[in-house]
């Protein structure tokens, strides 16, 4: 009981790193309208702020996963909590444009810290039947944050000024250092003096914000001319890095590429995290903009999809530890069922009809991560964790930041500010291909079960 005890306290602390910024995009989904009123710029406009946020957060993932092998993990969540809290704080404060879009920045760049150590911990401090159960707890975790981050947000939104959600994310950002102090073990992920691929990571960064730049309708065409060189410019630094120094300096690491298991894995969470961002982007303003819903009731029925987070999590680790393939089946067309259903809403205004798809969604995404994790941690080499689940991650949280920047011209409607009907069926059916593809990865998966278990046996 004691040992079970310690054991669920070790994945809250773990998981409360990003249980402020976790919050944070549920709840500035929803005052995405204010935020547009208050700064006076448009919907495509905003988008800079989560192209940055999460080019920054994808970008450092890789970056940050080999530091992390650097310099230790404990020593890099620290700094990673602490930089987030200033970063929000200032945030809060700021009531410029351009300012808000660097402290933001400066916020992805602090979760793309904590996140690749948060794995390491899970892999270094749990047997290998236990890290279902683990990831499964920590979904249940972030869907905590999830299941209360909405209504929270909804109800500050609606009774004061939308920055007041970053007091709220500062005050938790301490809780969650402190929790660590207290209760974080020491020794995991000893210190590696490997090279750091600085190159590579500046590379990557000009090229993922390049690409999305020339999705912008409101740039001009000289400024997607520079972008496109500064782009392909980032392409050439990833190349070098990957090059120098017999892979040391590589920004993803040597072997990922050979291996098939893995990189389906990466192809997999790409799609289905590129449908969720999109939707998670979009459906808040898509329901107070066409169906007229008010930001608490926003709030209430996106929570949805986080109580079926929080109630399915212990579950769906558990099958996650028995059949990880089937159980991730299971999760997407769940996920498919709720994409469908939007589909269908802009021609159905009724709140029964948007709590389905917020059931689908949640129960759906909550089955579906903890097979996919373990799916993509148990194919590589334990000795290269940080680095080449940095890489993994990059995949699926650098999603949010083509999210912004492919979907943000298709959703606008004719008034500047507004998301229209049409568009964002446009994307919901791009989001059904997606996922689509997503299940056709698992078909192909299977020739590659038995190089993954070739994997484990040698290390």
């Amino acid at each position: 009981m004691k040992s079970t005890f310690k054991n669920h306290f070790l994945i809250l602390t773990i998981s409360m790193g990003v249980f402020a910024s976790v919050m944070s995009t549920s709840m500035l989904t929803i005052a995405f309208p204010d935020i547009v009123s208050d700064f006076n710029i448009s919907y495509e406009t905003l988008q800079w702020r989560n192209i940055l946020f999460f080019a920054l957060f994808a970008v450092g993932l890789p970056f940050f996963g080999k530091t992390a092998d650097h310099f230790g993990a404990r020593r890099q969540f620290f700094t990673g909590i602490v930089l987030f809290a200033l970063s929000t704080l200032c945030s809060g404060l700021t009531r410029d444009w351009n300012f808000f879009l660097i402290f933001q920045s400066l916020q992805g760049l602090a979760d793309s810290m904590i996140v690749p150590v948060q794995v390491i911990f899970i892999r270094q401090s749990f047997p290998e039947n236990k890290i279902g159960w683990a990831f499964g707890w920590f979904s249940g975790t972030l869907a905590t944050a999830t299941l209360i981050s909405p209504a929270i947000g909804g109800l500050l939104i609606k009774h004061y000024h939308w920055n007041s959600i970053f007091w709220c994310l500062f005050g938790l950002s301490i809780i969650s250092l402190i929790m660590a102090l207290i209760h974080l073990p020491r020794g995991l992920s000893p210190e590696k003096k490997s090279k750091i691929p600085f190159v590579g990571a500046f590379g990557l960064l000009m090229t993922v914000i390049g690409i999305q730049c020339l999705f912008m309708n409101n740039l001009s065409t000289a400024s997607k001319l520079v972008w496109a060189i500064l782009a392909a410019a980032g392409i050439i630094g990833i190349i070098v890095s990957q090059k120098s120094n017999n892979g040391e300096g590589a920004i993803f690491p040597p072997g990922a590429f050979h291996n098939k298991t893995f990189i389906l894995a990466c192809l997999r969470v790409f799609c289905l995290y590129l449908v969720s961002n999109a939707i998670s982007l979009y459906a808040p303003s898509y329901l107070r903009d066409v169906h007229a819903i008010p930001p608490d009731l926003v709030g209430l029925i996106i929570l949805i999809d986080s109580v079926m987070g929080l109630a399915f999590s212990g579950i769906a680790g558990r099958a996650a530890d028995k059949n990880p393939r089937f159980t991730l089946a299971v999760g997407m067309i769940l996920s498919l069922g709720g994409s469908v259903f939007f589909w269908f809403s802009g021609n159905f205004h009724h709140l029964l009809l948007f709590i389905a798809i917020y059931l689908l969604l949640g129960i759906g995404g909550t089955i579906a991560m903890p097979s996919q994790n373990k799916i993509a941690l148990l194919s590589v080499p334990p000795e290269q964790t940080g680095a080449f689940i940095g890489f993994f991650q990059m995949i699926q949280f650098g999603t949010g930041a083509f999210a912004a920047g492919l979907f943000s011209r298709l959703v606008e409607g004719p008034e500047i500010g507004k998301i229209s009907a049409s568009g964002f069926q446009m994307m919901i059916t791009c989001a059904i291909a997606l996922q689509l593809i997503a299940l056709t990865t698992l078909l192909l998966e299977r020739t590659g079960i038995k190089s993954e278990k070739g994997v484990n046996k040698t290390t």
